[in-house]
């Protein structure tokens, strides 16, 4: 492979050194990865940063006291209907079985 095989944002609030950690890992898979620090006031410029991307690994608290998700996730779906994959999508997640969650109740 001559470069990498696509690019991906890591979106944080925060980064904290996540990127850092998350970079290699993520280049070793031939992946490109962008650390995107998010922040409702820094939305504009993230969207466009968001919409350039192959896909997205979206770490960002919706509880959080600086601020929910809902522009966020407007901008998460914005991307994926322009074909990014999302790697945080409220609207995947994964089915557990009745049975092991009952086990997990006992």
């Amino acid at each position: 492979m001559n470069g990498p095989a696509g690019r991906v944002a890591v979106v944080f609030r925060d980064d904290a050194g996540r990127s850092t950690r998350l970079t290699p890992v993520l280049a070793g898979l031939g992946l490109d990865a962008e650390p995107v620090i998010y922040s409702d006031a820094r939305a504009a410029e993230a969207r466009d940063l968001l919409l350039a991307m192959d896909g997205i690994l979206a770490w960002v608290d919706p509880l959080a006291a600086d601020g929910d998700r809902t522009l966020l996730d407007t901008i998460l779906r914005e991307a994926a209907e322009a074909g990014a994959w999302l790697g945080a999508q409220k609207a995947r997640r994964i089915a557990v079985p009745r049975d092991i969650m009952t086990r997990r109740a006992s």
